[in-house]
């Protein structure tokens, strides 16, 4: 495994990405996903998003999430992964862990109403949200463009 690893991040220093998405993918496939080092799911995670494979990044993501709760990043990546889907429903258990650990300004608040209108329980959400505030309800749909 060591050998594999190695060669791996030696491919990627040499920018040969396919060579480096191979070794990455024998590594991956070797065992239990238990039995294999953080930094090697980590260094792959992000080989394959760079890569474009974005589809093959996401198992490893939520594998080092699992593993590092608070490691951020890989919560978003997430989250604009199935908000790029249109899958509100898979990014909001995201957008709501990072809604908790950072209050940037609202702006990730946007993007859990966005994904509410998305899975159709944005009527339900802003119920709710009148219910915890004070101020007047949202009246209307929010405008979802790119927030990020």
């Amino acid at each position: 495994m060591v050998l594999l690893y190695g060669l791996a991040r030696d491919a990627e220093y040499l920018g040969n990405t396919v060579k480096a998405k191979s070794y990455y993918s024998k590594l991956l496939g070797k065992g239990k996903i238990d039995a294999i080092d953080d930094r090697i799911i980590f260094n792959a995670a992000n080989l394959f998003d760079h890569a474009g494979s974005k589809e093959d990044a996401v198992p490893l993501w939520r594998e080092y999430i699992r593993r590092n709760q608070n490691y951020l990043p890989f919560y978003r990546k997430l989250a604009d992964f199935f908000l790029a889907k249109e899958d509100g429903r898979s990014a909001l258990p995201y957008l709501l862990f990072l809604s908790e650990k950072i209050h940037p300004n609202g702006y990730l608040l946007v993007k859990i109403i966005c994904s509410c209108q998305a899975v159709g329980f944005y009527d339900r959400f802003v119920a709710c949200l009148t219910n915890l505030s004070h101020h007047s309800p949202i009246k209307s749909p929010i405008n979802c463009g790119r927030v990020w």
